[in-house]
């Protein structure tokens, strides 16, 4: 971190985390023009409990919000891969082996039914459009 004389003494927005949250709301904020954003992070950007899950993004979520903040990231990353100045590392793939199991683990976790249910992929696209 830099010594406080280097760091500005007005700021539009202070972000305290350089994890996946802080420097999100960075890019997006810069994205939207706003000027005068500083991240502070007291090690190195995503060295936290970020750095464990890198490349790894789940996008079934416990409510349809998340489950599209989820689908947003991900075609975040495609774009960003695309961007030669700014490549992500992390590979897209799938999990591999039939995740069924789990996602009704879930379901029967959630209350047995109260408002949960597994559904179609054309259930599904059809509700997070």
């Amino acid at each position: 971190m830099p010594p406080e004389s280097d760091l500005p003494s007005q700021a539009r927005c202070v972000i305290i985390g350089g994890g996946l949250a802080g420097t999100s709301i960075a890019y997006h904020l810069a994205g939207l023009g706003w000027k005068g954003i500083i991240l502070m992070e007291r090690a190195d950007l995503t060295s936290g409990s970020t750095w464990h899950s890198a490349g790894f993004v789940g996008q079934l979520r416990a409510s349809v919000t998340l489950t599209r903040m989820m689908m947003y990231s991900v075609e975040l990353y495609r774009r960003l891969k695309r961007r030669p100045e700014s490549r992500p590392a992390a590979p897209e793939c799938g999990a591999g082996h039939d995740r069924r199991g789990g996602y009704l683990r879930r379901v029967d976790r959630s209350g047995g039914g109260e408002g949960a249910a597994m559904g179609s992929q054309r259930w599904a696209r059809a509700v997070l459009r």
